[in-house]
């Protein structure tokens, strides 16, 4: 039980110090603790994306990649407990306090029911910054992933890079919008 619990306090310290990936900061307005948050994320999701995918066993599947989802995913955002202090004054009152640490909530993201079974979202969102894993079942067997990094940069929209694996030893690698509905 004591590991547990001493595994659980170490992932939520290593999420604690989490942040947006600095290569993302070229605009200067762009932080985690912008106006918008986690919430921002929920509702239906329309990705689309660009780069290239190279290392590929096939060499035929190597190239320019787009991405343009054919089917919208439903995402669920819930409320955890905030980690790290706040970027603005402290506040005078308790109620108050309370105020700035819902505004700054970090948030957990999640498919509902009604998403493809061949579909796994997953991820987490620190103020305006997030991470999402999405991973795809092709029929074959085979799988393709991605690991979006980015920001929420206006209500119901965010931008960032992504990465990826497959299909087969493929690995991808490019930019993203993401428009939430």
């Amino acid at each position: 039980m004591g590991r547990a619990i001493t595994a659980a306090c170490s992932m939520l310290a290593a999420l604690a110090l989490w942040g947006c990936d600095e290569d993302l900061l070229g605009d200067e307005e762009l932080r985690c603790d912008r106006a918008y948050t986690g919430s921002e994320l929920e509702g239906r999701w329309d990705l689309r994306g660009n780069g290239e995918r190279l290392d590929c066993e096939d060499r035929r599947l190597e190239g320019a990649l787009t991405i343009e989802t054919s089917t919208r995913v439903r995402v669920m955002t819930e409320a955890q407990e905030t980690s790290g202090p706040g970027s603005g004054p402290e506040a005078d009152f308790e109620a108050d306090a309370f105020v700035d640490r819902i505004e700054r909530a970090d948030f957990l993201v999640e498919q509902t029911d009604g998403a493809p079974d061949t579909l796994t979202v997953q991820g987490s969102v620190s103020g305006s910054c997030f991470r999402v894993h999405l991973e795809e079942e092709l029929p074959d067997g085979d799988t393709i992933s991605y690991d979006l990094d980015g920001f929420i940069t206006r209500s119901g929209t965010a931008e960032g890079e992504f990465t990826g694996r497959g299909p087969e030893s493929c690995t991808t690698a490019g930019t993203f919008t993401l428009r939430v509905e």
